[in-house]
């Protein structure tokens, strides 16, 4: 499975789709659109709209969407297993979604 999200990291919506990426383990690309106008771009051209965050599942555009949102996605089309992935909290989402975990190379910040 594909996932991009595209996510401003003072959004705290955009904290709450990677949460729940996270919750279950999945591996998914974050593209800054506050730290890079080409993702901005993109995120407009598939969205057709520039609010955040945005979510693309192999193919499909979640626009303007909330974590509960992308959630009820992936387990309607049985993406993702009811059983979320044991994970570490994040505290401070903000800085997480900046580039905290830069050493994570499936990511793009």
């Amino acid at each position: 499975m594909k996932i991009t999200a595209y996510i401003s990291p003072d959004c705290p919506w955009s904290g709450s789709v990677v949460l729940v990426l996270e919750k279950y383990g999945l591996d998914f690309e974050i593209r800054n659109v506050a730290e890079d106008s080409q993702a901005m771009e993109d995120m407009r051209r598939l969205s057709k709209q520039a609010h955040t965050p945005c979510v693309v599942i192999d193919g499909a555009m979640l626009p303007d969407t909330t974590g509960q949102e992308v959630e009820d996605y992936l387990l309607s089309r049985q993406l993702v297993n009811c059983t979320p992935a044991p994970t570490t909290p994040v505290l401070d989402v903000p800085s997480y979604i900046a580039g905290v975990r830069l050493a994570d190379t499936k990511r793009v910040f």
